[in-house]
């Protein structure tokens, strides 16, 4: 299986996980770390086309050294928010949840 990497830049300090139910808050949070002089990595601005979706998003995750995880009632449904957490946590990542809805988070 061949992997595009070519152009893209992995030295970011935070990846942002998100529904993308919730596309808007994210590229709000994001650009708010960014004006901090924070460097993100957020999907799909930062994917490249014609990349393998799931191994770039593993790659982005543990070049982060901060995992940002957007918390509403979509994201901790999504299977994909799921996966990208698992992947920050057996990586031993900080993980910074941020409750962008009222409902109530469950589990670890």
């Amino acid at each position: 299986m061949v992997y595009i990497f070519a152009g893209m830049d992995f030295t970011h300090d935070i990846f942002i996980s998100y529904s993308s139910s919730d596309s808007k808050i994210a590229e709000k949070v994001c650009r708010l770390l960014e004006d901090r002089g924070m460097k993100c990595w957020i999907a799909p601005r930062d994917v490249v086309a014609g990349a393998d979706y799931s191994h770039l998003i593993e790659k982005a995750i543990l070049h982060a050294k901060v995992f940002v995880l957007l918390c509403s009632a979509k994201s901790m449904q999504s299977r994909w928010v799921k996966g990208e957490l698992n992947v920050a946590f057996n990586e031993g990542k900080k993980i910074i949840p941020l409750r962008v809805d009222d409902s109530e988070l469950e589990g670890a």
